[in-house]
């Protein structure tokens, strides 16, 4: 079993940049072709560097909408702690898959990706956009693709652009200091017959909500217990652990307080 706690609050400043005039999309131009590879090829670097590092923080995850809709958010460092890569993953309620990264280096924005799903007619096609950016925080070039069925998975170049869409990590801040859409108050205990979860959530209708495994009754589970009705609604702080078993990885609750 893989048990890992997270107590680091990490608060990050929200990304937004404007980007230059529409225009066309254009095939790679052969400068363009060096750009691309020389910056992916960087994004490959970090992505090696917190391969070894070992260092991450994840946000709870969430769900609304009957749990149709997800939200998660993931935090990697390298060996000195250093936020180099941040993940977003989102389900619609349309159960349609978004994933927004952002790379870091040099203490700067590096790059993101911006992935997701579209329907069309009967079938999805998959859109990656690539946005790479200058020291001074700008939008310096674009790239993006599409794939669905009838692409040739041998000839799907990147395509110089203009129209990405510009990513931040407003969603990600929220979530990792439970913010927001994210706040934090208690929603009731989910009973079962394995195991008991406490729910929390903002306290709105379908608002995002979390389960966290209740592992053993501590004074102050056993508080909720008894005053589970009376609870319902209030603020609080949690620290908790994700555990894995086999390819299971499930939320634990390991201490928490009324705010």
């Amino acid at each position: 079993m893989k048990k890992t706690v997270f107590f680091l609050l990490v608060a990050l400043t929200a990304i937004s940049f404007s980007c230059k005039q529409k225009t066309a999309d254009q095939p790679v131009a052969q400068d363009d072709d060096t750009y691309l590879m020389n910056h992916q090829d960087t994004m490959n670097v970090i992505n090696a560097i917190i391969d070894t590092s070992d260092c991450q923080q994840y946000s709870l995850d969430y769900s609304r909408y009957n749990n149709k809709a997800h939200y998660s958010a993931t935090l990697f460092c390298d060996g000195t702690g250093k936020i180099r890569r941040i993940e977003e993953n989102i389900i619609d309620s349309n159960t349609l898959m978004t994933r927004n990264t952002f790379y870091f280096t040099n203490d700067r924005l590096f790059a993101t990706t911006h992935e997701y799903q579209q329907k069309e007619d009967t079938s999805l096609a998959f859109f990656e956009e690539l946005n790479f950016y200058s020291p001074k925080g700008k939008v310096e070039k674009q790239f993006h693709r599409k794939t669905d069925e009838t692409t040739d998975p041998n000839n799907n170049p990147f395509l110089v652009t203009t129209n990405n869409k510009i990513v931040n990590t407003d969603q990600v801040n929220n979530a990792i200091q439970n913010k927001g859409d994210f706040e934090l108050t208690f929603q009731g205990i989910i009973k079962t017959d394995n195991s008991d979860y406490l729910l929390l959530g903002k306290n709105v209708s379908d608002g995002y909500t979390t389960a966290l495994q209740i592992p053993q009754i501590t004074p102050f589970i056993q508080d909720i217990y008894r005053h589970e009705n009376e609870y319902i609604g209030r603020k609080i702080k949690i620290e908790f652990a994700k555990q894995s078993e086999g390819n299971f990885t499930y939320q634990v609750f390991v201490s928490g307080e009324w705010l």
